[in-house]
């Protein structure tokens, strides 16, 4: 029998005890560099964070070089500018005097050949975006108390752990992947960062459900450690989690394709872009980040540790240290 036709009847037999090892390297190196990127080059935080000035007109033809030099003359050679969809020139500044919004304004529409009306200027306070950064860290850590303490009565601490490291996992390396690119970090983002979360615990809890399911292998046979249970659960549920994320990754593709790319709609990939690369490292962490950190937890339980010597001393068996 093929492997994939193994795959579509749930019988795969990968042997993931000798494959952690290696997916705990690689995600300990990607979330190095995703710190350090952090740290060297930042997030680009929209102006919803930041606080500041938005101009948006219609003006087709205009290039983002002509518009800073255009907007050298009145001071705002440095604003953020951008072109959203085919044809609508966005610039984005720091707080400024009514006075100096009404002088940039007129320099868009002179560059637009447009009336001064049809330039668009919203303004957000910086305590504005210093209250929606505080709130959206209140809600990462309300989240993950909440996650916290539901594992541990539905499944034990232990798993609990497990996924809230996996979801850290995901969330530095989404964040790592924003400062490395420069993505600008808006509302949306945050959005997509939390349903990213949900979307990562469900995927481990799918294979929590089955290793839990699974304990009682542990032993009773005599010939079979915890993290060679987990391997097995693993194998059991290896389809649907590949499912799951198929199906979930596919629409978000579309949504970038059509709705960023084809129809122009930046919130849309301001979203779709942070929901793309979370649900990758989100099923990529529930098989190559909880499962390895539940077994060295639980391996260290001492029944555990006694099987898993005992099987040691009758025959070599490749164990997670």
């Amino acid at each position: 029998m093929s492997g994939f036709s193994r795959l579509l009847r749930g019988e795969t037999r990968i042997d993931f005890l000798k494959w952690w090892k290696r997916t705990i390297v690689v995600s300990a190196v990607l979330v190095v560099i995703s710190v350090g990127a952090l740290f060297v080059r930042g997030l680009n935080l929209g102006i919803d964070f930041e606080g500041g000035v938005s101009w948006e007109v219609s003006a087709p033809g205009v290039s983002v070089g002509e518009a800073r030099t255009a907007l050298e003359s009145v001071g705002e050679g440095s604003a953020k500018i951008q072109t959203v969809g085919s044809d609508i020139l966005r610039v984005q500044g720091p707080e400024a005097t009514p006075e100096h919004e009404a002088e940039v304004r007129q320099t868009i529409a002179d560059l637009a050949g447009t009336d001064i009306a049809e330039v668009s200027v919203s303004t957000v306070g910086a305590s504005w975006g210093s209250d929606i950064t505080e709130s959206a860290v209140r809600a990462l850590v309300l989240f993950f108390v909440a996650i916290l303490i539901y594992l541990s009565v539905r499944l034990e601490w232990r798993m609990a752990v497990a996924a809230i490291v996996a979801v850290v996992h995901d969330v530095l390396i989404s964040v790592g992947v924003y400062a490395l690119f420069q993505f600008e970090v808006t509302p949306g983002t945050v959005i997509a960062f939390l349903t990213i979360l949900g979307y990562s615990i469900y995927d481990t809890i799918v294979v929590d459900d089955k290793i839990k399911e699974n304990q009682r292998l542990v032993g009773m046979s005599g010939r079979m450690t915890y993290g060679q249970m987990t391997s097995l659960s693993m194998n059991q549920v290896l389809l649907r989690s590949l499912n799951t994320s198929i199906v979930s990754i596919l629409p978000v593709i579309s949504l970038l394709v059509v709705g960023a790319e084809l129809m122009g709609a930046v919130t849309l990939e301001e979203f779709s872009v942070a929901l793309l690369v979370g649900l990758v490292a989100g099923a990529y962490s529930s098989i190559g980040v909880a499962a390895p950190v539940l077994v060295w937890l639980k391996e260290h339980e001492p029944k555990n540790q006694a099987i898993r010597e005992r099987l040691e001393h009758d025959r070599p068996v490749v164990v997670v240290a």
